[in-house]
């Protein structure tokens, strides 16, 4: 049933990290086969987007990233959430206080506020190492505060993703998810996401395939609950690959999410698409 369904499939939603290579605190450690994967989905002119949660760099750094690994990609081939968050934050005129990666910076200069600005919003991203107690408890004081925007409305909390760990260098790291519901709880305020497991941002990814609807859309992703479960209730086909933070005594099964289908890497997905 599941392969039957994967092989009705019209396009194809990738993440990037855990999928095509695993983080390893330099360049990047491929997975293998995942190159030939993608040349195979690109010869065949089969609709394909990498959708993804980093947000620790550009997505023209991503992109060049990408293309050192030996990929073959542009910057249109990818949805990133701090290109997401721009839009979203130009689009409803807000400054913001930002909580991100340093890397990330020079995309968000023109949405951010001074210090001594008032602001519309905070926006949390992977600050990695930038995740110091003072820097945490300064975007607090700011979501505790009146927005610019005047009528006494509450500053709001986005967050790029909501994932509660990653991998890298063959250890498991905090996600920007867990330092966004501190400061929800602290605050009281409802953190808005802008990336996965948003049903906007995997939408966002099925207008840009050019499909005209999710149920032929595969996703295939390392993080069960961010990239497989929050594709499947966008209405999409949930793909968990074994590779990645894929860990079997959590991951298979996993208490709340039933992926369409398990596959060991991104090769054996496209063999299957491909079929």
């Amino acid at each position: 049933m599941a392969s039957h369904l994967l092989r009705s499939a019209k396009g194809l939603l990738c993440d990037i990290s855990g999928v095509l290579y695993d983080p390893d605190g330099s360049g990047g450690r491929l997975i293998e086969g995942s190159i030939e994967a993608v040349k195979r989905l690109k010869d065949a002119r089969f609709p394909l987007k990498f959708v993804t949660n980093e947000s620790q760099t550009t997505r023209a750094g991503l992109t060049a990233k990408l293309q050192h690994l030996g990929f073959s990609v542009t910057e249109e081939d990818i949805l990133s959430p701090v290109t997401a968050v721009r839009a979203v934050l130009k689009e409803r005129n807000w400054k913001a206080h930002l909580l991100v990666h340093e890397d990330c910076l020079p995309e968000l200069q023109d949405v951010a506020a001074t210090a001594a600005d008032p602001v519309d919003c905070v926006v949390l991203g992977d600050a990695s190492d930038g995740f110091s107690y003072a820097a945490l408890n300064a975007a607090f004081q700011r979501l505790m505060t009146p927005a610019a925007r005047g009528g006494g409305q509450p500053v709001g909390l986005l967050s790029l993703g909501m994932g509660r760990y990653y991998r890298q260098a063959e250890q498991l790291h905090l996600d920007v998810g867990a330092f966004a519901r501190a400061l929800e709880f602290a605050s009281g305020s409802t953190v808005e996401v802008v990336g996965k497991p948003s049903a906007a941002f995997f939408g966002a990814g099925v207008k840009a395939l050019g499909l005209d609807g999710a149920a032929a859309v595969v996703m295939v992703g390392d993080d069960i609950v961010s990239d497989v479960g929050g594709a499947m209730a966008a209405g999409l086909l949930g793909v968990q690959v074994r590779t990645g933070k894929f860990r079997p005594s959590a991951d298979e099964p996993h208490p709340s999410v039933t992926p369409t289908a398990y596959v060991d890497d991104l090769k054996q997905l496209v063999d299957i698409l491909l079929n």
